[in-house]
Order: structure tokens, then sequence, then C-alpha cells
């Protein structure tokens, strides 16, 4: 959880998704493709085995976290699924 805050503060382009297997195999790494500048936070406490190996430079994972504003006010781009 302490990289996933370090890397909060740094002025980088960042997209935050709640929870996602799909938004990285589809849209994130088509995003990439784009722009190699913006990383992706993956919030969720129940975040399973086959999310945390996603995990890398560009794919920050945090199983927890209690309070989601300061990701939301720092992200340029939310996607929350509707529950």
């Amino acid at each position: 959880m302490q990289r996933a805050k370090a890397q909060l503060r740094t002025k980088v382009k960042k997209v935050l998704f709640v929870s996602v297997l799909a938004l990285i195999e589809q849209f994130y790494k088509y995003l990439l493709q784009k722009d190699s500048e913006y990383k992706l936070y993956v919030l969720g406490a129940n975040s399973s085995q086959k999310i945390l190996r996603q995990g890398c430079n560009n794919i920050i994972i945090s199983r927890f976290v209690e309070d989601l504003n300061p990701y939301f006010e720092r992200a340029r781009l939310g996607i929350v699924p509707l529950l």
C-alpha cells in the first residue's frame, strides 16, 4: 500500500479502476499503446491472485484502501462498475 500512496503523489497521467481483469486486458493495454505515461491503479479488498499478478510498473495493485478520495482527486479518469 505504501508503494501505491507514493506513486499517487507523482505527476504522471493516472487512470483509476476499482476492480478488473478485462479492463487490463482490453482497455488499459490499448491505452498504453496510445500513451505509455498512464498508470492504472486497481483498488479492491478482495483482489484475486490472478489480479495481483498483473501488477507491474504501470499497474499498481492495492488490496485495501481506507479512503478512495485522494485517488479520485488525482486521477484523470475513474472507472467504477455499477453495482
